[in-house]
């Protein structure tokens, strides 16, 4: 029974190590993609029961679709839904392409953010809603995904992958306008216009990777363990 228990744990963790070995590439294979996507769910899962054994996911999984745009969390179905790329709508390879300066970066941009730090931003959002934590502004809740994104592949190791991501990130906002009007409460216009700026590649491109830019910068940081305790300190019932 224990060689059982042993082999089970020991495959398992094989299984997660490979699959982020895929990650921070752009991913031609959807059933692949999907699978890796649903492994890092299970570890992100996992490490979040080591803080708090109460929290469940409630079956949360991948979906990969044709067409899509970007990657996205519904509640409804409590699906991650992603892109496949060789299907990704053309406006979205152009505004890679064109807000990095060529093809091959954009496709660089997709491989680190899609494909790589937006993985685990989706599975925040998955967090939020099924532990009852998300904040009364968007603006917030997006940042809290993208902290988490940050400190999950921080925990894992992945400091080369997030020192380019950084880099993107910086390229993506000099490159951009800022959509919040001189003298607007941010979080307030962001959370009012979410659904309209977010069918905007320029302006919830800026909003994220703005937020992006500063939690990188930021030399106080907690751990994923330590951050995700004081998250879910926040639900109800604590």
């Amino acid at each position: 029974m224990k060689m059982r228990l042993f082999l089970f744990l020991f495959l398992g963790l094989v299984n997660v190590t490979f699959a982020q070995k895929n990650v921070f590439k752009l991913y031609t294979d959807s059933v692949l993609l999907r699978n890796d996507s649903d492994l890092i769910i299970a570890d992100f899962e996992s490490r979040v029961k080591k803080v708090d054994s109460q929290v469940s996911f409630n079956g949360l999984k991948t979906i990969v679709k044709d067409n899509l745009f970007s990657g996205n969390y519904l509640e409804r179905t409590n699906r991650i839904y992603l892109p496949h790329w060789p299907t990704a709508p053309k406006p979205i390879k152009d505004f890679s392409t064109q807000v990095m300066g060529g093809k091959k970066e954009g496709e660089q941009l997709a491989a680190m953010y899609f494909y790589g730090f937006f993985l685990p931003h989706e599975v925040g959002h998955g967090l939020q809603f099924n532990a009852h934590v998300r904040k009364d502004n968007e603006y917030d809740n997006e940042y809290d995904a993208n902290l988490m994104a940050l400190l999950y592949w921080r925990a894992k190791g992945k400091d080369k992958e997030l020192a380019e991501c950084y880099r993107i990130a910086k390229i993506v906002l000099s490159k951009l306008k800022n959509p919040i009007p001189e003298n607007a409460d941010e979080k307030k216009y962001f959370t009012e216009h979410y659904e309209e700026m977010a069918q905007n590649a320029d302006q919830y491109a800026y909003m994220l990777f703005k937020q992006i830019v500063i939690i990188f910068e930021d030399k106080n940081l907690p751990d994923f363990n330590t951050y995700i305790g004081q998250y879910l300190a926040k639900k109800p019932g604590n």
